[in-house]
């Protein structure tokens, strides 16, 4: 049993791990169901506020952590886990059960408490004892994932010789500095080769972004603008991505463009220049991240916490996958992961937070947080340093095009807002445009804005309390933002890790009594600017719905070919000039498969027919987008800001085939 500051330390991590796990958990119960069941949505909403919660509370400083919450944190790892192993085991069969067998067997590490001692007795206490279980764990599944799952033999052999000696330093001596590092070293490049294996199973272009991204790299090697409108125009031609993985429009069609700064399009210039595949410069940034997390830790004499390293990878499991599946955000957090780290310096970090805001601009929301830690810890000249460094290598890589055409320049960094896109994801949003409370978008976009600033208020005058915390409030504000993935969640607890080494160093010091302890007295302004966070989107959404629309659907009448539906007949009243411009999309009551978080996409297969009350046909945009008859649905009729639903119900849906909802509208259609 470690003493009772290693344990404090140890359950920060875990904090961090669990809740990276129910960001994830979080997503499963999104694909069970999609945008169907509230039920399911307030699960998902529940499970990424669990997991906000614990990452920030893995860096805010307390005096300390009780053992009623270590339990309960350990308590909840293992259901989450087990739901894990059911769950691919239903729907993935063998090749996601080794993961999930990863994860279960990591408890193994974690027993610290008594209670834990009590339910898993058939463990050892051994600290030493429990790394060798741990890395021999990992050397096994790992080199099993990548011969099942990736099929590569060359990977495959690779993986088994690195197993072979992680293994052999965990069973030798591995108390020895030395070879524990190079143990864990060993199971951290098996994450790295996992990674390279879903670059070769998975297809090239997996998201639009990277497509965009790649395609105005070509544009400015060839002297284009990648900003002028219609820049873009044959991006699908050069490159199909599935219709699951586009982004829709509300109008019709796809958005297709150059939509963040420069820098997103440079940095693929060497992809561009050898004509190679541009996710070999993701997984190489993921290399990156990997080893600068692995000599963080040694160059600060961390190597007790390399297995939570490990974890918190494998837990993270969407970070070892964003090579395969074409997600560019490792760019960015890799510098983020830097600006962190080098904090101390002068220059460097303001350099990379500079690089980082000229990637994305999802990093901009940290940045006014980082300007605050500056501020507060160097000095007010220090942060006017940084924020002029910063700006400046933004303004560099960016004023090129700023000078060309800044109108379409700025139109393009702005279009992720003001684009009539269609809602997806998995925050608060839902509500509205999966047909439950209808909003405006607006009403998303204030309240973004409305957190941030909560937020930013909280942290300046709470600095002292959650001045390492930084890293974890960007997930508080996405959860509001109209568009919130997976993938905007899940590398800030990535960024997060490197900072509890510096919570670490406060826990049990005399520091802690510059921190009010939590009673009414000490915390009125704190508990007042958090209760504005919940208070002010509940108070001000009546203020934003929607109550009726220029579009109404009066029956549906639903066809299949037997097996599944593959075509509608609607009666929709249209009050505007759009009838023929009318999208739809289903939301069935199934596992999404397929569909990805756009649901399902239909169109109309011919012009609209009659006058006081149209008719159309709709079939699925493609195959993929059939779903089986009998499953109960919600159906969206949508143009531009306006949009109505429809919902059919089947009672025995197993057996059910067919259904006509108002069929005197269609007679015998």
């Amino acid at each position: 049993m470690q003493s009772d500051k290693g344990i404090l330390n140890n359950d920060r991590y875990l904090a961090l791990i669990v809740g990276t796990l129910s960001f994830y958990f979080a997503d499963l119960f999104f694909y069970l169901s999609g945008y169907y069941s509230i039920g399911y949505l307030i699960v998902q909403w529940v499970l990424i506020a669990y997991g906000i919660f614990l990452c920030v509370y893995s860096l805010v400083i307390h005096d300390r952590i009780q053992l009623p919450f270590r339990t309960l944190l350990k308590v909840l790892f293992v259901p989450f886990t087990i739901f894990l192993l059911i769950y691919t085991v239903i729907f993935h069969l063998f090749s996601n059960v080794l993961y999930s067998l990863i994860i279960i067997a990591s408890i193994v590490y974690l027993v610290e408490t008594p209670f834990d001692a009590k339910v898993l007795k058939l463990f050892t206490p051994n600290r030493n004892l429990q790394d060798k279980v741990l890395i021999v764990i990992f050397s096994i599944a790992v080199p099993l994932v990548v011969f099942f799952i990736v099929s590569n033999i060359y990977l495959s052999a690779f993986s088994i010789v690195l197993s072979a000696i992680s293994v052999y330093l965990a069973l030798n001596h591995l108390n020895v500095g030395r070879r524990k590092e190079s143990a864990y070293l060993a199971v951290m490049i098996q994450f790295i080769v996992l990674s390279l294996g879903f670059v070769f199973l998975i297809a090239p272009f997996q998201t639009d972004e990277l497509l965009f991204d790649f395609y105005s790299a070509q544009l400015i090697l060839k002297g284009g603008n990648p900003y002028l409108p219609n820049a873009l125009h044959n991006v699908f031609r050069y490159y199909s991505v599935p219709y699951s993985f586009r982004t829709p429009l509300t109008t019709g069609g796809y958005a297709k463009g150059l939509f963040y700064p420069a820098l997103s399009a440079l940095i693929l210039l060497p992809a561009a220049l050898l004509k190679i595949d541009p996710r070999y410069e993701i997984f190489a940034f993921t290399i990156g991240i990997v080893f600068l997390a692995f000599f963080f830790m040694k160059r600060r004499n961390l190597q007790d916490f390399f297995p939570m390293l490990a974890l918190l990878l494998i837990s993270d499991v969407g970070v070892l996958t964003f090579a395969g599946y074409s997600d560019v955000d490792i760019f960015w957090a890799f510098f983020l992961i830097i600006t962190l780290i080098t904090r101390e310096r002068t220059y460097v970090p303001s350099v990379t937070m500079g690089i980082a805001l000229a990637l994305k601009q999802i990093t901009w929301v940290f940045f006014p947080f980082y300007i605050i830690f500056i501020w507060r810890e160097k000095g007010f000249k220090s942060a006017v340093r940084t924020t002029t460094i910063s700006a400046f290598i933004f303004l560099v890589v960016n004023l090129p095009y700023i000078i060309l055409s800044p109108h379409a320049w700025f139109n393009s960094l702005i279009a992720p807002e003001t684009m009539p896109l269609i809602g997806v994801g998995q925050g608060i949003s839902i509500i509205s445009f999966a047909g439950f409370y209808i909003m405006n978008n607006l009403y998303f976009t204030a309240m973004f804005f409305t957190e941030m600033i909560l937020l930013v208020i909280l942290y300046f005058f709470r600095f002292e309390k959650y001045k390492y915390a930084l890293t974890t409030f960007p997930l508080i504000i996405f959860f509001f933002n109209y568009r919130l993935l997976v993938n905007y969640l899940v590398l800030w607890p990535l960024l997060s890790f490197f900072l509890i080494w510096d919570v670490m160093k406060i826990d049990g010091k005399k520091l802690l009594k510059k921190i009010p302890r939590l009673s009414i007295n000490g915390f009125k302004k704190e508990i007042t600017l958090i209760a504005l966070i919940f208070i002010v989107p509940l108070g001000s959404a009546p203020f934003f719905h929607i109550q009726s629309e220029p579009i109404s659907i009066n029956g549906v009448h639903v066809f299949n070919n037997g097996a599944n539906v593959d075509r509608m007949l609607l009666n929709i009243t249209v009050n505007g000039n759009f009838s023929d411009k009318l999208q739809f999309r289903i939301y069935p009551d199934m596992f999404l498969g397929n569909a990805s978080a756009n649901g399902y996409i239909w169109n109309s297969s011919a012009p609209p027919s009659g006058r006081n009350y149209l008719t159309y046909i709709i079939r699925p945009l493609n195959s993929t987008y059939e779903f089986p008859s009998g499953i109960s649905f919600r159906l969206e009729a949508y143009y531009g800001k306006y949009a109505t639903y429809y919902k059919i119900s089947y009672p025995n849906s197993d057996n059910s085939q067919s259904n006509s909802s108002l069929k005197s509208i269609f007679g015998s259609a």
